[in-house]
């Protein structure tokens, strides 16, 4: 399966039809889409009536989205953390799990903003605490916590942006900023997964080679399938979340 598929398949276990609700979206409004991937939130926007611009780095991502869409909305490859478009401001942003990929989101959120028009809205998803699940022996804890604060220092990803994009947006000068928490089938649930979740996790690991490398083969394996016991349990807890951080520009 590729990462294209993953992304298809992941789309059906998020909240993006309820979110969509809460946005302040009207027919005819211009939004860009930043990471949309094989564009299914783009999509969405679409047929509510937005001109939607999706944007993404990943070329097979956007092979997809262009098939899928048959011409609308319209695609661009471009990197998001120097974004420069040649276009006239948005009405509205959409960013799902993007930001966690810019540790240091300030400078990156302020260049998104330079797109905007006075008074257009901003949404941002992303996880937080993404792998705080129970039961989980400490050294397997104690492994990812180590991963993640690597791979946040590095400036490669941030496993909890989602718990600091209220604060990003706050700092930018953005109005009206609301944060809410939404269930996931795949990030978000208490008791066992579904087969097919565990099976994405599984393949989430097979993706984190800068784990494999950090770690070292027997703490990445070790750490791996505690994790993926955890999620199995029929006593599993979870304690992260998924975040919509929703805001204005003054």
């Amino acid at each position: 399966m590729s990462l294209v598929d993953e992304y298809l398949r992941q789309d059906a276990w998020r909240s993006f039809d309820a979110m969509l609700e809460k946005l302040p979206l009207e027919a005819g409004q211009r939004v860009l889409d930043l990471g949309c991937g094989p564009g299914t939130m783009t999509a969405r926007l679409a047929a509510k009536g937005a001109d939607v611009l999706g944007v993404d780095q990943d070329n097979l991502a956007l092979k997809e989205a262009r098939e899928r869409a048959g011409g609308e909305p319209r695609y661009l490859n471009a990197d998001l953390r120097t974004l420069d478009l040649d276009e006239t401001p948005f009405d509205g942003l959409w960013s799902s799990f993007t930001a966690a990929y810019f540790p240091d989101f300030a400078p990156v959120l302020q260049r998104w903003l330079e797109h905007l028009a006075p008074g257009a809205w901003l949404a941002l998803v992303e996880v937080e605490a993404m792998f705080e699940h129970r039961p989980l022996d400490e050294n397997a804890r104690t492994a990812l916590e180590e991963f993640a604060t690597e791979m946040r220092a590095k400036g490669r990803y941030d496993f909890d942006m989602g718990s600091k994009l209220v604060d990003y947006c706050t700092a930018a000068g953005l109005e009206a900023v609301e944060s809410s928490h939404w269930v996931d089938a795949e990030l978000v649930f208490q008791g066992p997964a579904a087969p097919d979740v565990l099976e994405a996790w599984r393949r989430r690991f097979a993706r984190l080679t800068a784990m494999r490398e950090f770690l070292g083969q027997a703490r990445f394996v070790a750490s791996r399938e505690d994790l993926l016991h955890s999620l199995a349990a029929p006593e599993h807890e979870c304690g992260a979340s998924v975040t919509m951080v929703l805001a204005r520009k003054p």
